[in-house]
């Protein structure tokens, strides 16, 4: 079996889907987060701190590569060419738009408004659109995926910051993201609770 440790911070960001990747399929892994003013630039792949590194040798970073990665090698990626195209860009939809919108409010660049009206115009109609015309239980294909992880993540995130008013349009993508949250082992217990737990607990460090 493979060795599997991921590094980044005490927080979701964009570690935070596929840690769910991770405890969805019980895939062993150690979850190792920077210091408080511990250097990471120098040392990693593209200075990024996000990175996965396979039996004490392979590091691999950029979010969507690891993902991609994951996919393939335990079975969550899309069955044709053109299925895993698809994903792909979804993929860098979400990471290049929503993820890179959060990023610029956390620096102050842009104000929560913004994310709002774009999570609520533009997020949740194009992946509302995807999920129902795929038959309402992927993204993409007939099958679970690494994109589904992804997408979950980032409605879990959004939840967060839309008004209360704007939840509805949300409603089918919840639903989406509940059935990976709420899948139950063999003998019913909830798979993912502890993970779940600690994204709660890194949203409230975070807030603090």
């Amino acid at each position: 079996m493979d060795k599997y440790e991921l590094k980044y911070f005490g927080y979701n960001g964009k570690a935070g889907g596929i840690r769910l990747f991770l405890d969805y399929f019980e895939i062993p892994y150690i979850d190792t987060y920077y210091k408080e003013g511990e250097k990471v630039k120098d040392s990693l792949p593209f200075g990024q701190p996000l990175v996965l590194t396979i039996n004490d040798k392979f590091r691999i970073g950029q979010a969507l590569a690891i993902y991609r990665y994951l996919g393939a090698r335990h079975g969550a990626i899309a069955e044709s060419i053109e299925e895993q195209a698809i994903c792909d860009s979804y993929g860098e939809f979400i990471m290049y738009t929503f993820y890179k919108l959060i990023y610029e409010m956390i620096k102050g660049k842009t104000d929560k408004k913004s994310v709002q009206e774009f999570a609520v115009s533009n997020f949740a109609p194009i992946f509302n659109k995807q999920l129902e015309e795929n038959g309402g239980e992927f993204i993409v294909g007939k099958k679970i995926t690494w994109l589904d992880f992804l997408l979950a993540d980032a409605i879990d995130g959004i939840f967060e910051r839309v008004k209360p008013e704007n939840l509805e349009i949300f409603k089918k993508l919840e639903t989406h993201r509940d059935r990976i949250f709420e899948t139950k082992n063999d003998d019913g217990s909830l798979r993912l609770i502890k993970t779940i737990q600690k994204r709660r607990d890194f949203d409230e460090n975070l807030q603090e």
